[in-house]
């Protein structure tokens, strides 16, 4: 008996986590309420905060979940032992462009960061903590891309935080796209070209390089 409770929680819990997605998306998060999103997936305002503290952590969550688990295959490329840092790069950068052109929850919660209000009150802390997200997402480009000189496969005087700015700004520029284009099928066949001609960049400005 007290399996099936934990099973009907964990069901509960998730369809809380896809009702507030769904809502999140289309009122936007200021819009949102708890209430709105209990009556929505048909439980209780108390059945959420049983899982979660107020909305911020609800998002949170979603986040967390979502976005978390594909951010665990830049790891390879910032180890300083890793023998194709670059390679390893490119492998995380494709896998997370196919995911947003495949997984339309990953474009819904694009859609919602990219029309939070940052100076609503009620979103500091989502603000604060995607912020520190972002500039984590920097850092790891950044020790890749550092990794990657070190190894030989990019200059000696490749500037590695340019370059992982570069990437970011594709990255959020493909999304975008994706977003306001809603053809992930295009999207998917530009994303490998995309990604082999910023790497190729890189690689040219190595080749060029003064000796």
């Amino acid at each position: 008996m007290a399996r099936k409770t934990k099973e009907e929680a964990s069901k509960t819990r998730q369809i809380i986590l896809d009702t507030a997605l769904k809502l999140f998306c289309e009122q936007g998060m200021t819009e949102t309420s708890l209430t709105d999103i209990a009556t929505t997936a048909g439980v209780t305002r108390g059945a959420i905060y049983w899982h979660f503290k107020n909305k911020n952590d609800l998002f949170i969550t979603i986040w967390e979940e979502f976005c978390e688990p594909l951010s665990n295959l830049i790891d390879s490329s910032i180890r300083e032992d890793e023998p194709d840092p670059l390679g390893k790069l490119r492998f995380f950068l494709m896998a997370l462009l196919d995911r947003m052109s495949r997984d339309p929850t990953q474009r819904q919660i694009f859609i919602i960061l990219f029309s939070l209000d940052k100076s609503h009150q009620d979103i500091v802390e989502i603000h604060q903590h995607t912020h520190v997200k972002y500039q984590q997402f920097l850092q790891d480009l950044e020790q890749s891309l550092t990794n990657a000189i070190k190894r030989g496969q990019l200059s000696p005087t490749f500037n590695s935080r340019i370059g992982a700015h570069l990437i970011s700004a594709t990255i959020n520029g493909y999304i975008l796209k994706c977003i306001q284009d809603n053809d992930s099928k295009f999207h998917l066949n530009q994303a490998e070209p995309l990604i082999d001609m910023l790497i190729g960049m890189f690689e040219d400005y190595h080749h060029h390089t003064p000796n």
